[in-house]
């Protein structure tokens, strides 16, 4: 457990949802800023040079464009996904910045939806618990493709498989 200089109203400690979290010692009300997500800007074809360990802590920004936030620099990479999230990240002039959408209670977890794409969320069943849990941490936008996506592999079409082989995904995980 430790305290975040960024904000003295947050600590990072064990989450019930996966790892660590990031959590609110105070009450916070809708829309404060609470921390920025940090790294190194990279385009993504630096992603096949990075370490498995580092790519759980990557941020796509927008097409071609990531964030490694792997760094100790970085507490914001504990903040974990939720289908029902308090904050949502807002991308400015560079910088990452989470805002909370509502009030958040002294002890509650802070999250955001990861909103993956079908491909990328297949390997990231979502662990939040909450009763609009969709299973996956596929985004709302692309839960039609997702629900396309699993039953072509369901029925184990060709375009299914050759869709994980090219993404090296693995339809079990």
């Amino acid at each position: 457990m430790y305290k975040i200089e960024e904000n003295p109203f947050l600590e990072v400690r064990a989450s019930s949802i996966h790892g660590l979290g990031v959590f609110v010692l105070a009450e916070l009300s809708a829309r404060t800023y609470c921390l920025s997500y940090r790294g190194k800007l990279l385009d993504i074809a630096a992603l096949d040079v990075l370490g498995d360990a580092q790519k759980p802590f990557l941020f796509q920004l927008e097409e071609g464009m990531i964030m490694d936030g792997s760094g100790f620099e970085n507490p914001a990479r504990f903040i974990n996904h939720s289908c029902e999230p308090n904050c949502e990240v807002d991308y400015e002039d560079g910088v990452l910045r989470i805002y909370t959408t509502r009030m958040v209670e002294a002890g509650e977890e802070l999250t955001f939806h990861y909103q993956l794409k079908p491909l990328e969320a297949l390997n990231h069943p979502c662990r939040c618990g909450k009763p609009s849990c969709f299973g996956y941490m596929v985004g709302k936008e692309w839960k039609a493709e997702f629900l396309k996506l699993k039953s072509r592999l369901a029925r184990g079409s060709r375009e299914g498989k050759k869709a994980l082989r090219i993404n090296k995904i693995n339809p079990d995980a």
